[in-house]
């Protein structure tokens, strides 16, 4: 079994955790995870920041773990804006701040973030997931047209990516709720038409 092969089966169970409310072990598992690959692989490495991501949920799922978080992403203000760790901990906090409806606070953190990310190349994950968040927060916080305008640019270079992945689905729901929000009920169904039947059928 590969490196990537043994990642996705420990990341397949930690869902497993997650699904039947076994967060501790999920958290423990993921923390593994990313220690394991934070000693083998580049900051910026693919498989270390999904890696982080769903650690990022399995914390979310504990009300305990928030309180830490907190903590270390103050710890964290001390490194370069741009540090990866620094950017993964302010977008889950980000994250933390939308479920507990602070849409104004995620708003925030998330340009900062979203700042930092524009280094990046406009088709990398990380910074599309960054975006996709970040209107979130805009159409949470009431300020659709900059929701629409980042959802507009995010489904734009997405269009690459297959019509069926689940990212590119998710940004064209997102857009599709921005414009019905606004009130543009024609640009909405355009949206919708796009999504391949079988997959709403």
């Amino acid at each position: 079994m590969t490196r990537r092969h043994f990642q996705l089966s420990q990341h397949a169970l930690a869902d497993a955790y997650l699904g039947v409310g076994q967060v501790k072990a999920a958290t423990e598992m993921l923390e593994h995870v990313v220690a394991a690959g934070e000693t083998a692989l580049a900051e910026n490495h693919p498989n270390l920041l999904a890696s982080r991501h769903q650690l990022a949920g399995a914390y979310l799922a504990d009300e305990k773990a928030i309180v830490i978080l907190k903590k270390v992403v103050e710890m964290y203000e001390t490194l370069p804006e741009d540090h990866p760790g620094r950017l993964a901990l302010q977008h889950v906090l980000a994250c933390v701040n939308l479920r507990d409806w602070e849409p104004e606070r995620a708003v925030a953190i998330l340009e900062v973030v979203v700042r930092n990310a524009e280094a990046l190349p406009e088709d990398r994950l990380n910074r599309l997931v960054s975006q996709d968040e970040l209107a979130r927060a805009y159409l949470n916080a009431g300020q659709l047209k900059k929701a629409v305008a980042m959802l507009e640019d995010v489904v734009r270079i997405r269009k690459a990516q297959p019509e069926d992945d689940m990212n590119r689905l998710s940004s064209q729901h997102y857009l599709a709720c921005a414009y019905l929000a606004e009130n543009v009920v024609e640009m909405m169904a355009k949206v919708v038409q796009k999504v391949p039947r079988r997959l709403v059928s």
